[in-house]
């Protein structure tokens, strides 16, 4: 069996060696147990700079056809017939093609059908959201455009692949075989003892309240609304943000908003121990995002037992107490529920007692599981 793998990756070609970061391998290696062959489609990139550091992969299954970046709108029609032929070619000769839910899914889906070939859409996060959340206003003209087509896409697909188990399916909802089931990897199994430690500590006076988050900083992940409701508490009130991106954008909103001396943009750490360290020493998470899919980061706060206040993006209605929720951009009512809850003794360890019991559902084998049985299905009826 062979697969097409359509990805929003930029991958980088040097000689005849392919690089990648380790996000975008771990995604090829996780349909490798599937599939005997495995074809990506991605865009080449020049610039040798990413958020996160590319290696060197080879793999005897994995092949790799790149297209060309699109660098200057009035390329687009040259640079979509150049991206129909590379993609023509690679379904022609795959059994099954997947792709993500993003701007060319409906080009993608036309040609498999096309070509009556098998196909699986792939939707992590909310296109629409993303680009309303950008203060460019033609980005935010082209997220309705992209949701129309994504959404008709989504409806056309043989099978949709959702990370949320319910959000996401109200707004790109299909009628094919689909499964809802994230691949966010989290150690779900911690000790008795470091729960009751960690529910039990919330009730003890403390100083200062830390205050933590997790995103690359931009528009999406609301760090500005952070920042915006960090003004509005008193002195008492901490903010560490981790993440890559440029901060300089924020460091300046935060001297504008009086708490430069109150936050802290810490860069981003390797994922694992070093996480959870971190998150050891948040007192309450918050995830003021103004788009999610189903957030790794957020799992994570809760895998540690912390009390989350965040948004109602998307799959984070899934993760969060509706009572600890906000709208997005809203930072008035998120400083409110801060405030709230830092207050409340009593709440704080009952959420951090509930976000042990909600993380269970995430246990990696248990995804696993439901996510083979998914596949295995696939592959008997193409076979």
């Amino acid at each position: 069996m062979k697969l097409c793998l359509v990805m929003l990756a930029r991958i980088e070609k040097k000689n005849n060696d392919y690089f990648l970061d380790k996000k975008n391998i771990n995604v090829i290696n996780r349909y490798l147990k599937y599939f005997d062959e495995v074809c990506v489609v991605a865009r080449k990139t020049k610039k040798s700079n990413s958020l996160y550091p590319r290696e060197v992969f080879r793999h005897e299954k994995v092949t790799f056809s790149l297209y060309e970046e699109l660098e200057k709108i009035y390329n687009f029609p040259n640079y979509i017939r150049k991206f129909k032929a590379i993609l023509k070619k690679n379904i022609y000769n795959s059994d099954l093609i997947l792709c993500w839910a993003e701007p060319k899914t409906n080009i993608i889906i036309n040609e498999a059908k096309k070509l009556n070939k098998t196909n699986m859409i792939y939707v992590g996060v909310c296109t629409r959201d993303a680009l309303r959340a950008k203060r460019n206003l033609a980005k935010k003209f082209a997220g309705w455009i992209f949701y129309f087509t994504i959404r008709n896409a989504v409806k056309k697909a043989d099978y949709v692949h959702y990370v949320t188990d319910k959000e996401l399916q109200r707004r790109y909802p299909t009628s094919s075989k689909q499964i809802g089931s994230s691949y966010v990897n989290v150690n779900t199994q911690v000790s008795e003892k470091y729960k009751a430690e960690k529910v039990q500590g919330y009730k003890k006076e403390k100083k200062h309240i830390q205050l933590g988050l997790i995103g690359y900083l931009n528009e999406i992940k609301g760090i500005d609304t952070a920042i915006f409701a960090l003004s509005k508490l008193d002195s008492c009130y901490r903010l560490k943000v981790l993440g890559g991106g440029e901060k300089e954008y924020y460091k300046t909103l935060a001297k504008q908003c009086g708490v430069q001396n109150r936050i802290e943009f810490e860069g981003t750490l390797p994922p694992g121990e070093p996480i959870f360290e971190w998150l050891d020493k948040i007192d309450i998470y918050i995830q003021p995002s103004r788009t999610e899919g189903l957030p790794r980061a957020t799992i994570e706060a809760m895998s540690r037992g912390c009390p989350i206040v965040t948004s109602t993006a998307m799959g984070l209605i899934e993760l969060t107490d509706e009572k600890w929720r906000h709208k997005p951009g809203d930072w008035k009512t998120l400083a409110y529920l801060i405030q709230k809850l830092a207050q409340n003794k009593t709440e704080l360890s009952k959420q951090s007692a509930r976000s042990f019991n909600v993380v269970k559902k995430y246990d990696r084998d248990v995804l696993d599981n439901k996510i083979d049985i998914f596949f295995k299905e696939i592959l008997n009826n193409i076979s």
